[in-house]
């Protein structure tokens, strides 16, 4: 449990430090590209058996996402699973953070939603992440594309090995 406390810290970091940018993962975004990269991730088929999609939303074949929270990502999995699945959708990440924060507990999930950039009267992103038991972690992100207009909706999902 301690191992996974420290990662929703680091992720939390790196998040926060990805939303003073105005964008978190967005696949066409490139202004993150100087700061710290991204990395272009194809997505598996299906869905997560205990994180169900947003409702409505278009599956995504490939997401780009930073490359500081796969590597933590991947580095806390030690060797257990890591799997990423993309939708976008025309709703508002505010209505898609809203729907998670219902939907994660009833599948077993502790954790919240929180907001990042801000745009006028909206938050431009949301950012979740949520434990399950003490080796099983996800992250959620939903970031309004500006060039779109769709919100992406990004899912990391990891369970340790230890």
């Amino acid at each position: 449990m301690h191992k996974l406390g420290i990662l929703i810290l680091v992720a939390v970091m790196a998040s926060l430090v990805l939303g003073a940018t105005g964008c978190c993962c967005c696949p066409p975004c490139g202004d993150l590209g100087g700061l710290l990269g991204t990395t272009t991730l194809a997505t598996s088929p299906g869905d997560f058996a205990d994180i169900p999609p947003y409702p409505g939303s278009q599956r995504l074949k490939e997401v780009a996402v930073p490359v500081i929270i796969k590597t933590i990502f991947e580095q806390s999995s030690g060797g257990g699973s890591f799997d990423v699945k993309g939708y976008d959708t025309g709703d508002a990440p505010d209505k898609v953070a809203a729907f998670y924060t219902q939907v994660m507990p009833e599948n077993g999930w502790s954790g919240s939603m929180s907001s990042g950039a801000s745009s006028g009267a909206s938050a431009t992103s949301q950012m979740g992440f949520f434990e399950k038991g003490e080796n099983i972690g996800a992250m959620i992100f939903a970031d309004k594309d500006t060039q779109t207009g769709k919100t992406m909706i990004i899912i990391m999902r990891f369970e340790s090995k230890q």
